[in-house]
């Protein structure tokens, strides 16, 4: 009797879990996390860059592309947001890309000998910067920040016009 009280309660707890669990986590939910991931990883990139190097780079670039797609994505234009969803749907998968080798050489490196060199061993090799251009480039995502640059510019022209002259 016991035990059947105590499985019938795993399983209604695990029904409730599930219950809540997707309630919680609608598709556009996942999706709006994932896109605030991938902006948080470029926002740190870019930081990163900004403290070692003081020039602006590529990965700050598309950090601020993250942030600007982030707001076009709330946007009423239907256009302006899928253009917005497609654009960091590719930077979510230009940084699973990234993420997966540096994980991959944390996980293919040897154990360490017994010795003191293995607290001065880097514990992971990250992607160098040309190497993860030259991925970028590979995937088209350099291609894709020069069209959402552009277009991103020519979005905000129409507030700048100097042909449209008020009158008082």
């Amino acid at each position: 009797m016991v035990s059947f009280m105590v499985t019938r309660h795993k399983i209604s707890g695990l029904v409730a879990a599930l219950v809540l669990f997707a309630a919680l986590t609608p598709v556009e939910a996942a999706a709006a996390d994932s896109h605030a991931d991938t902006c948080r990883y470029f926002n740190g990139q870019a930081f990163n860059d900004r403290r070692t190097l003081g020039a602006k780079t590529f990965r700050m670039e598309l950090a601020q592309d993250c942030v600007d797609a982030l707001v076009y994505l709330r946007s009423g234009d239907p256009e302006a947001r899928a253009r917005a969803e497609a654009y960091l749907d590719q930077l979510g998968a230009y940084r699973r890309v990234i993420v997966e080798m540096v994980v991959t050489r944390a996980q293919a490196r040897p154990a360490p000998a017994e010795d003191r060199s293995r607290y001065t061993r880097v514990a992971v090799q990250p992607v160098s910067w040309a190497g993860a251009y030259l991925i970028a480039r590979r995937m088209g995502l350099v291609e894709t920040h020069r069209d959402w640059t552009a277009w991103r510019r020519a979005a905000s022209l129409p507030l700048f016009r100097l042909d449209e002259t008020q009158t008082n």
